[in-house]
C-alpha cells in the first residue's frame, strides 16, 4: 500500500475509536404541512401565491435532518388595462435542515433543490413550463410539545430555465409531528 492509502485507512481506524460511547445520532420521521406565501419576480408581471407544503422527513441528530416537500399553489389573478391573467405554480423537491438546539426557539438554515413547474394564462394565450428552483433559507422552529413543533421560514429561490421568472420569495409558517 502506499503512503496515501494508509494513511487513510489510518484516519479511518482513529476516527471510528474516536466516537463516543453513547452516540447522539438518532433517526426520527415527522411529518409537516406549511402556508406559504410567494411573490415572485418575473418579466412584465410580479405573481403573489398563496400555497400548502407538505412534508415528509427524517431527523438524524439534533443538528440535522432532510425534507421532501410538495407545494401546490393557488391561482393569482392580475389585472392590467383591463384583461385578467393569472398564474400558479407546484413544485416538489428536497431540503437540508440544519439546526442550533437550543432549548425553546432554535435558529436554523435549509438549503434544497426543486422542480418547478409554472403555469401561466397571460394576455396573449396559455403558458406551462418546468424548471429548477435553487432554494436557500433561515428561519426559527419551536419545539412545544411532545413531538409537536411549529416553524418559520423565509426562503430565497433562484430559478433556472424558466421563462420569464427570475426568482421566487417564500414566508412560510408551519406545524409539524416528529414520531
Amino acid at each position: 500500500m502506499n503512503i496515501v492509502s494508509k494513511s487513510a485507512v489510518l484516519g479511518l481506524i482513529a476516527a471510528l475509536f474516536s466516537l463516543p460511547a453513547k452516540a447522539d445520532n438518532i433517526y426520527r420521521p415527522y411529518v409537516g404541512m406549511s402556508y406559504a406565501y410567494t411573490a415572485a419576480t418575473a418579466h412584465n408581471f410580479h405573481p403573489h401565491n398563496n400555497s400548502v407544503l407538505f412534508n415528509l422527513g427524517s431527523t438524524y441528530n439534533p443538528y440535522f435532518s432532510t425534507e421532501l416537500f410538495y407545494q401546490y399553489s393557488g391561482k393569482d389573478e392580475l389585472s392590467s388595462q383591463g384583461k385578467t391573467k393569472n398564474t400558479s405554480f407546484n413544485a416538489y423537491g428536497l431540503d437540508v435542515v440544519s439546526y442550533l438546539p437550543w432549548k425553546g426557539i432554535a435558529p436554523l438554515a435549509t438549503m434544497g433543490i426543486g422542480e418547478y413547474g409554472i403555469k401561466n394564462k397571460l394576455y396573449q394565450g396559455h403558458h406551462s413550463d418546468k424548471g429548477l428552483g435553487y432554494r436557500f433559507g433561515a428561519g426559527l422552529q419551536y419545539n412545544f410539545a411532545n413531538g409537536f413543533a411549529t416553524r418559520l421560514t423565509a426562503r430565497y429561490i433562484k430559478t433556472d430555465k424558466l421563462k420569464n421568472y427570475n426568482h421566487l420569495s417564500e414566508y412560510l409558517v408551519s406545524v409539524f409531528y416528529t414520531f
